[in-house]
C-alpha cells in the first residue's frame, strides 16, 4: 500500500504524544493500524505494552483483522485492543476492585428506582407513575461526568423531580447496588477512574504496562473516558490519537471534540499531523461538503486543514425537492434503476436518513419498484417492536384465532401475564383444540385475580376494535394507543430518551400510513406484501438503507441523503445545530462517486420544507429549479423569495 507524506509521518511516529487530525476518507484506520504494526516490527516494542482503544466491538474486530496481516499473529494476541468500557471492566476485574461483582440487569435497575421512589421516599403512590428511564439517564449523565452522588450533580434535560431529590435517589440507588453487589454499565468508567486516581501503585502498574496508547475516533471521547486516558498516559506521554472533529455526531451523549482539536494544550510536546487528502470522494463531493462546514468552530481552528480531494471531478451532487416522502422515495428508487443500467450493483447504493422512522417510506418506494434492500442497524419498519404490537392488535381484532398475534401482545404493554400464564393457556389450547385467545377466556384459572384484569383489558380492546368498522385504520391504531396508554409504556421501557422519542415518531408515522386505508384487511395485506418482499430479498444484491449515525465509517459509490428538511435535518428536537451540520457532513462524505440530497415540502402530513443547510450549499435558483412537479401545486413564487 502506498502512503502519502503525512500518512508516513504518522505511521513512523515512535515516541511522544501525537494528534492526527484526519478528515473523511483520508485513510486514518490504515494509518493507525500500520503505526501499531510499526511499533512492533520496526521499534521492537513489546506488544504487551501497547493499548489500542476503539469505540465499538466491530471497530475492534476490524483492527484485529488488519493487524493480523501486518504483524506476526502470535504477537497480535498480546496487544490490548478494547473499548473504554471493556478496558475498565478488565482493570476492575484484574484488581478485584471491592465494588466489582456482577453486572446489574435492566429490570433490576428499574426495580431499584421504583422501590426508592415509591417505598423509600414516598414520592409517587404507584410504580407505574415512576419515570424510571429519565432517572437512570440522570444517573448515567452524572457518572459519565465523573460526578458521584455526594458531588455537586448537574441538571439534565428530562428530570422528573428537583435536583436535590434526584441526588437523593442517586444516593439510594448506589446504596442498593452496593448491598446487592452489582455494578451498572457506567460504573465501569467511574470506578476505573476512582481506582486509578486514588491508588498510586495500581495507576503506575497500568501506566507501565501500557507505555504506548493509541485512541481511534478521539472526537467521540467524553469526560470520564478522557480522564482515564490522562491517568494512563501522562507518565510516559506516548499517546497517539486519531480523529475527525467534523465527525463528532455523539455530542448528545457527552462526546466532546475539544478533547481532539485542543489535544496539544493538555499534552506536552504534541506532534500534530493533518491527514486532509480525501481518497474516497470525487472533488465535487468534497468541495460541497467543505462548503457545508465552513466557518464552524472546527474549521476555523488553527490546526484545521480543509479536506482536499485526491480524485478529480466527476458529476456535481444533485438536489431534488418533492411534495412528500412518498414521491421522494419513488424518485430515489427510479434514480437507482436509472444508474443501475451503468453496471453499478445495488449494494453500491446507500440511502441515508436522519431518523429510523423515515425508513418506512424508503422501504415502500423500493418495494413498489421491485428493488431489493437491506436495513442496517434496525429491523424493517413493520418488524419494529412497537409497530408489530399495533399490527398484532389489528390482526387479533380481525381474527381472534391468530395465535402469533396473541403471543406478540398478550403482555404488551405489561399486564402481569407472564410466561407461566402463556404456558397454561397454551396447554389448554392444545388439549381442547382452541385458539389462545379463546383459551384465555375459558381455562380454569382465568378468573384468578392475578390474571383477571389483564385478560379483561385484552378482551376489551380486541372486541372494541372489531366493532369499529367505519374508522380509518390509523384512527383505530390511535384508539389502541390511547386505551392502553401505550406511549407511556414505551417511555418506561427504554432508557434512551432519543430512542423513546423515535419510537413515538414511528407510531405517529404508522398512523399516517394506515389512515390511507379504510379496511384492516387491505392494510394488513399491504403490510404482508412488504414483509414478504423484504424476506424474499435475503442473500441478494441489495440497496443499503440506514440512518446517518449508522453510516459512520462506511462508504458507497452512490449515496442518497433523504429528508433534508427543516425539522428533520436539523432535527427539531436536537437543539444543537452544529452537531446536526456535522451529521449531514458525515452523510455526504460517505459518497465516492455520486451524491444526491433531497427535501420534501410535507413529511407525515407536517409542513416542513427545505433545510437551511441546503440553502447554504446550493444556489437559490438551482434549488427552485429542482422541484419535481409543478411548483404552483403548493406554493407561490413569493414563498421562494422569502427563503
Amino acid at each position: 500500500m502506498n502512503f502519502n507524506e503525512n500518512q508516513l509521518k504518522a505511521i513512523n511516529h515512535y515516541e511522544g504524544n501525537c494528534c492526527v487530525l484526519a478528515s473523511g476518507g483520508s485513510g486514518k484506520t490504515g494509518v493507525l493500524t500500520n503505526r501499531i504494526a510499526n511499533l512492533i516490527n520496526t521499534y521492537n516494542v513489546d506488544p504487551r505494552n501497547i493499548l489500542a482503544i476503539t469505540f465499538s466491538v466491530k471497530a475492534k474486530e476490524n483492527m484485529l483483522n488488519r493487524l493480523i496481516n501486518l504483524v506476526d499473529e502470535s504477537k497480535v494476541d498480546f496487544i490490548t485492543i478494547n473499548t473504554f468500557h471493556a478496558l475498565g471492566n478488565s482493570i476492575l476485574k484484574e484488581c478485584r476492585y471491592n465494588y466489582f461483582h456482577n453486572k446489574i440487569k435492566s429490570w433490576q435497575q428499574k426495580q431499584f428506582i421504583n422501590n426508592i421512589v415509591v417505598k423509600v421516599l414516598g414520592i409517587e403512590r404507584k410504580e407505574s407513575e415512576v419515570e424510571t428511564n429519565d432517572i437512570l439517564s440522570f444517573i448515567s449523565y452524572q457518572k459519565n461526568n465523573l460526578l458521584d452522588y455526594n458531588d455537586e450533580v448537574k441538571e439534565t434535560k428530562f428530570m422528573p423531580y428537583k435536583l436535590n431529590i434526584m441526588q437523593e435517589i442517586y444516593q439510594k440507588y448506589e446504596e442498593m447496588k452496593k448491598n446487592e453487589k452489582v455494578m451498572d454499565f457506567d460504573d465501569m468508567l467511574l470506578h476505573t477512574y476512582k481506582l486509578l486516581v486514588n491508588n498510586d501503585l495500581t495507576r503506575e502498574k497500568y501506566q507501565d504496562r501500557y507505555r504506548f496508547i493509541a485512541v481511534d475516533e478521539k472526537q467521540d471521547v467524553n469526560v470520564a473516558q478522557y480522564e482515564i486516558l490522562r491517568l494512563l498516559g501522562k507518565k510516559h506521554n506516548n499517546v497517539f490519537v486519531v480523529g475527525d472533529p467534523l465527525q463528532n455526531i455523539y455530542e448528545f451523549r457527552g462526546a466532546n471534540n475539544n478533547y481532539l482539536i485542543d489535544f496539544h494544550k493538555d499534552w506536552i510536546d504534541t506532534t500534530i499531523i493533518p491527514l486532509n487528502i480525501n481518497y474516497r470522494s470525487s472533488q465535487d463531493i468534497v468541495e460541497l461538503s467543505n462548503k457545508l462546514v465552513k466557518n464552524t468552530k472546527e474549521t476555523t481552528h488553527k490546526y484545521y486543514y480543509e479536506s482536499v480531494a485526491h480524485k478529480p471531478k466527476h458529476k456535481s451532487p444533485e438536489f431534488n425537492y418533492y411534495i412528500d416522502e412518498e414521491k421522494e422515495a419513488d424518485g430515489i428508487a427510479k434514480k437507482i434503476l436509472e444508474l443501475k443500467d451503468f453496471n453499478i450493483k445495488f449494494s453500491d447504493f446507500a440511502i441515508l436518513t436522519r431518523t429510523n422512522y423515515q425508513i418506512q417510506a424508503i422501504e415502500k418506494g423500493l418495494y413498489d419498484n421491485s428493488i431489493p434492500y437491506e436495513i442496517t442497524g434496525s429491523n424493517p419498519f413493520f418488524d419494529l417492536k412497537e409497530i408489530k404490537d399495533m399490527i398484532s392488535y389489528l390482526r387479533l381484532a380481525k381474527d381472534i384465532n391468530n395465535d402469533e398475534a396473541f403471543k406478540q401482545i398478550f403482555n404488551s404493554p405489561n399486564r402481569y401475564l407472564g410466561n407461566v400464564f402463556l404456558n397454561e393457556v397454551s396447554t389448554y389450547a392444545e388439549k381442547y383444540n382452541k385458539s389462545l385467545f379463546s383459551s384465555m377466556l375459558l381455562f380454569p384459572r382465568s378468573n384468578e385475580w392475578r390474571y383477571k384484569k389483564g385478560i379483561t383489558e385484552l378482551y376489551d380492546i380486541a372486541t372494541k376494535i372489531k366493532k369499529k368498522k367505519k374508522y380509518k385504520v390509523g384512527d383505530l391504531i390511535n384508539i389502541i394507543r390511547k386505551d392502553l396508554d401505550y406511549d407511556k409504556y414505551i417511555r418506561k421501557e427504554d432508557n434512551d430518551s432519543d430512542i423513546r422519542s423515535e419510537k413515538i415518531d414511528n407510531l405517529d408515522n404508522l398512523v399516517v400510513l394506515a389512515n390511507k386505508y379504510n379496511s384492516i384487511d387491505d392494510f394488513l395485506k399491504e403490510v404482508d406484501n412488504l414483509l414478504g418482499f423484504s424476506n424474499d430479498s435475503d442473500g441478494k444484491d441489495k440497496v443499503n438503507i440506514m440512518t446517518i449515525h449508522r453510516s459512520k465509517g462506511l462508504e458507497f459509490k452512490v449515496v442518497f441523503v433523504a429528508g433534508v428538511n427543516d425539522g428533520l435535518l436539523p432535527h427539531a428536537k436536537s437543539g444543537n445545530e452544529n452537531e446536526e451540520r456535522r451529521l449531514l457532513y458525515v452523510g455526504m462524505t460517505r459518497a465516492e462517486v455520486r451524491l444526491f440530497l433531497s427535501s420534501t415540502r410535507f413529511y407525515g402530513n407536517r409542513d416542513m420544507g427545505i433545510s437551511k443547510f441546503i440553502y447554504e450549499i446550493f444556489d437559490n435558483n438551482y434549488i427552485k429549479s429542482r422541484y419535481i412537479g409543478d411548483i404552483d401545486e403548493f406554493e407561490d413564487e413569493e414563498d421562494w423569495e422569502d427563503e
